[in-house]
């Protein structure tokens, strides 16, 4: 079992971002609706809109008080988060609308398809970021740890997929540990001066 000492939440979204769309053609456009089927997995680490919503929605039971703490902002993107969701799953595959306009509004639609990117603005992606790594933080300490959490976001046993996970977390460990092994050349310039 892999030894993942020192992982941040920023190493660990590196490393989902990795199994679910780094090592794939994706790895140009992470930005997408998952190419899969039945889903709308989005984004570098392919987050559902269940997910995201749930996450809404744990409280500690003395207070009611939220337990993964979002912004004002977090909260307004989870909220077009779960639009764009439900308009995956009315759009995509064998529900797509013929010439991909839907026939109520004459808008186009393609966007919602699986391998599309969506409607979420480029704005967006930093408020998906710092979601998901407060989703993962929580994930983390309610599964107990890194397997458990891989596995719980995964949602199935998949060797493959954690294989990924684990290369690219033990990636970023070892690179940080190089780092810190070659100090700043500027402090070893006024150390030896």
């Amino acid at each position: 079992m892999a030894d993942f000492e020192g992982a941040t939440i920023d190493d660990i979204y590196e490393a989902f971002a990795y199994a679910e769309t780094g090592s794939s053609i994706d790895r140009f456009q992470p930005w997408i609706r998952t190419r899969g089927s039945n889903s709308d997995a989005y984004g570098p680490v392919q987050m559902l809109s269940s997910m995201v919503s749930e996450a809404t929605q744990q409280t500690y039971a003395d207070s009611g008080k939220p337990m993964i703490k979002f912004s004002k902002e977090e909260l307004e993107f989870i909220d077009r988060f779960k639009k764009q969701g439900e308009r995956f799953y009315k759009y995509g595959g064998k529900d797509m609308p013929e010439g991909k306009i839907d026939p109520l509004t004459g808008k186009d639609v393609s966007m919602y398809d699986y391998g599309q990117v969506g409607d979420l603005s480029k704005a967006d992606r930093n408020l998906y970021e710092s979601t998901a790594k407060k989703i993962m933080k929580y994930e983390l300490k309610r599964t107990g740890g890194i397997k458990a959490l891989k596995r719980s976001w995964r949602g199935q046993e998949d060797p493959e997929y954690f294989k990924k996970f684990d290369k690219k977390l033990k990636s970023v460990l070892k690179k940080k540990d190089t780092a810190s092994m070659f100090p700043d050349e500027t402090l070893m310039e006024n150390m030896l001066a």
